[in-house]
């Protein structure tokens, strides 16, 4: 069974893309088949992998879902990797589509009725907002990944964050799961991040993954020249601390954490923490 998970946090900088893009290389190392949607219409895993399509655009396929969908994938230099690249007009649904009914489930749409067989993961590369685009992601969802550094306002983002997965688990998607929190950006010789991942843990313990991910230039580096840290810099400690995030993840079919508070009005209330970005 193919497993979807949504990389996602309001914050812009909190390592989306390139959570995204090291654990798609680490699980394709690993041998599983992974689908990377890129549905920030900035398109930075895209660009990194110099991938731009030249069928049909993600955007009009969302705007009428089809078959069509079936032709966004394609091939990445990675073996067992594939993409569905970003498209510019990706900012055409956010702008002006708002408010056609049905618009957070035209992603859920493709991928239940024309995904590709035999992928292992899909994973969906989020825009830094809690928007039309990652409420679609939501729903289409099964599970989410979380990243978070350890600044003030990363604690805020991570709030907003949570609460717009609870709406989209108690209105349309009750099976969403939180795959996990992963830290990242940390130097653990520092008293100061030391305690930002002590008081993490604490607050939300077994979310969190165990991994977490230390502060490096090799993971730039890896993004300049179209490679996941497996291939560019593969006997690193970050290369290792993301196979060790796959197994993770591989490891994690459903996580313990459920919604029982009952609301209503999906649109209206993910519209408001919309505007707080």
């Amino acid at each position: 069974m193919t497993r979807i998970i949504c990389i996602v946090n309001r914050k812009g900088g909190s390592g989306k893309t390139t959570t995204t893009f090291n654990l798609a290389g680490a699980l394709a190392e690993q041998r599983h088949r992974v689908l990377v949607i890129d549905l920030d219409p900035q398109g930075s895993f895209s660009r990194s992998l110099s991938i731009n399509g030249d069928g049909p655009k993600t955007s009009s396929v969302l705007m009428t879902p089809s078959d069509e969908f079936a032709k966004l994938v394609q091939p990445t230099p990675v073996e067992n990797l594939f993409l569905i690249p970003a498209d510019p007009d990706l900012k055409v649904i956010e702008l002006r589509y708002g408010e056609l009914a049905g618009h957070h489930n035209r992603l859920r749409s493709c991928l239940t009725k024309f995904l590709p067989d035999g992928f292992d993961f899909v994973l969906i590369d989020c825009p830094p907002s809690l928007s039309i685009l990652t409420s679609n992601a939501l729903v289409a969802a099964q599970e989410v990944i979380i990243p978070v550094d350890g600044s003030t306002y990363g604690t805020e983002a991570l709030k907003d964050t949570l609460e717009s997965i609870k709406l989209v688990q108690e209105e349309v998607n009750p099976d969403l799961r939180i795959c996990g929190i992963l830290l990242g950006n940390i130097n653990r010789r520092t008293i100061y991040d030391q305690t930002i991942e002590e008081t993490y843990r604490s607050r939300f313990t077994d979310t969190m993954f165990d991994t977490v991910i230390p502060t490096s230039i090799k993971a730039d580096e890896a993004a300049m020249l179209g490679k996941p840290i497996t291939n560019y810099a593969s006997s690193s400690d970050l290369a290792q601390c993301y196979r060790h995030l796959a197994e993770e993840v591989a490891s994690r079919n459903k996580k313990r954490w459920s919604i029982r508070k009952k609301s209503s009005g999906l649109g209206k209330k993910l519209s408001s923490i919309v505007a707080r970005r």
